[in-house]
């Protein structure tokens, strides 16, 4: 299968550069599989849509300010540093640009995001200890940086958006409780406390895991083959509390709704023998396209994905590719907004 069969054309003025005033006002698109059929909702028609034998899961992750900004000795211009994992004791590995500046031994200092009057105390400096086999930086921090990141970190926004938002609060879940993402799990930003309100009223049930999102998902595919990809890892947590309730709610008739792709990465990884959701934390590099056969899940709530991304083959393999693509055609016709700040697209 052929990684250009998962490409489309989108007017740059398509991408979100901003998030929605309303949260739960953005655009969704309900696309029917068994009608092989779409037709326009809006976010808030959510729970009217579904039916009351319902649980929605969603990937309670947190975003950290994981982009950093630093100049090293006699450079005027700064650098980026993003911060992908913690390895050892100050010791994190991270993602460098531009990366010809960042050789072993060098030392930058990073510059505050927010300026405070009084004297600088505390100063966040790093070494450049050694350059990975994937292009990544093991850089040795002075110092604890989580706590620090409020005043040094910028939030950790895709590169397809052009400007910085001022809070890290519009690029969070209002259910996020688990530090640990560098990206959004961009379908869960619609939901409002309202929209919480109106799914408990039909009696609906929720439920969590924990997938944190890696620098990986903005990677785009570089053969030409999909099956030649290689997925990345990503770290997850299902608790045996949620995989016992979600397979009892699953037996008795109970219809799961996966609120995102990394959501569906976990059920789908942890799902084993007769359908059998298995509780279980650590990687997963779960790999989903069409000709994959879903185990666990009954629908998809998820974002407007880029072309050729492993995302939009995900959604295609759930949907069928020339219904998924038929209704982005319409949603770009329809003007929706699109990607980490866009509308979304209900698959039932």
């Amino acid at each position: 299968m052929n990684v250009s069969e998962f490409d489309y054309h989108l007017p740059k003025e398509l991408i979100a550069q901003d998030p929605i005033e309303k949260r739960d006002h953005s655009r969704l698109l309900v696309v029917e599989r068994k009608k092989n059929s779409f037709r326009d909702a809006f976010f808030y028609d959510l729970p009217a849509l579904l039916s009351d034998k319902t649980v929605i899961v969603l990937n309670n992750t947190k975003v950290f300010k994981a982009r950093l900004y630093g100049k090293f000795p006699s450079d005027e211009r700064e650098s980026k540093v993003f911060l992908l994992k913690k390895v050892g004791t100050n010791l994190w590995q991270c993602l460098t640009n531009p990366g010809k500046k960042f050789h072993p031994h060098k030392i930058m200092t990073f510059s505050p995001a927010i300026q405070k009057n009084a004297k600088q105390k505390n100063i966040l400096q790093a070494e450049v200890l050694n350059i990975q086999n994937d292009g990544s930086r093991l850089l040795q921090f002075n110092q604890e940086v989580e706590p620090l990141l409020d005043r040094y970190g910028h939030v950790p926004l895709p590169p397809y958006i052009k400007q910085e938002i001022p809070s890290l609060d519009r690029y969070q879940t209002i259910y996020a409780k688990l530090t640990g993402s560098v990206a959004a799990p961009t379908a869960g930003l619609h939901f409002t406390p309202e929209i919480f309100e109106a799914l408990k009223k039909k009696n609906m049930e929720i439920a969590e895991l924990t997938l944190h999102v890696g620098a990986g998902t903005f990677q785009p595919v570089k053969v030409e083959e999909v099956e030649q990809h290689t997925m990345h890892n990503e770290t997850f947590t299902l608790s045996k509390e949620t995989a016992e309730f979600l397979n009892r709610k699953k037996e008795e008739g109970y219809k799961i709704l996966s609120v995102g792709t990394t959501t569906t990465r976990v059920l789908e990884h942890c799902t084993h023998e007769q359908g059998i959701l298995t509780p279980e934390s650590g990687h997963t590099n779960l790999f989903i396209y069409p000709g994959y056969k879903f185990k666990f899940i009954d629908m998809l709530l998820t974002n407007f994905h880029l072309p050729k991304s492993t995302l939009l083959m995900l959604v295609s393999a759930f949907a069928g590719k020339e219904l998924v693509m038929k209704a982005y055609q319409h949603a770009i016709e329809e003007q929706y907004r699109f990607y980490s700040f866009g509308d979304a697209m209900l698959i039932v």
